[in-house]
């Protein structure tokens, strides 16, 4: 039988795609606890007892939707042979609907950094999180012998993560020019690069 304290993670859980969904469909600025609760066929009420404001419940969304991007690349992760690295990206696709809502929203609440700091420091944990295990995979690709030893994990990291995040945005924003098959072969096409540029200028 669930606990009391399953029902509340249960509850901000089903407060969080619900914000996700609204996003998607309305935009970060049009979003309010009277809409959220439409959105779920709730009162406000039920909100407040989980989220004092809206600010909160839209950290809370967005470290859902961090973990749910995290986790799926996460999930993957095996050991230092450079076909896992392209699992690991070829696994943040927005290919399916949960992954879709979770980066239109990751997305959307970049914009938000500028007026609230915690905001920002909330936004970079996704990348933050994944530039740790990119660098752990690469350097034990490098000490494998797989990767070129002039190879600096730190910068490869960096250019995966900001060309799959490219990617993604691209998928959600213009998908009639980015469709899965382009994205697939872009992603090789990032991948394979991997070790081919030596140590950044001034390394």
């Amino acid at each position: 039988m669930p606990t009391e304290r399953q029902h509340a993670h249960d509850a901000r859980d089903r407060i969080a795609r619900a914000c996700w969904r609204l996003v998607a469909d309305q935009g970060i600025a049009a979003i309010s606890l009277r809409q959220i609760a439409a959105e779920m066929a709730v009162t406000t009420g039920f909100l407040t007892r989980y989220f004092d404001a809206k600010q909160p419940l839209l950290m809370h969304a967005l470290a859902r939707a961090s973990d749910t991007l995290a986790a799926r690349a996460e999930a993957v992760v095996g050991d230092s042979d450079p076909q896992h690295i392209h699992a690991m990206m070829q696994a943040l696709l927005p290919d399916d609907e949960e992954s879709r809502l979770a980066w239109h929203f990751w997305l959307a609440m970049g914009g938000m950094q500028a007026a609230h700091t915690d905001f920002r420091a909330a936004h970079q944990h996704f990348p933050d999180r994944l530039r740790r295990v990119l660098v752990a995979v690469l350097r034990q690709a490098q000490q494998a012998g797989q990767l070129p030893a002039q190879c600096y994990p730190a910068w490869e990291a960096d250019l995966l993560l900001a060309g799959v995040s490219g990617l993604c945005a691209q998928m959600i924003a213009t998908p009639e020019r980015f469709g899965d098959a382009k994205c697939q072969a872009l992603l090789t096409m990032l991948v394979l690069r991997i070790g081919t540029q030596g140590s950044p200028p001034g390394e």
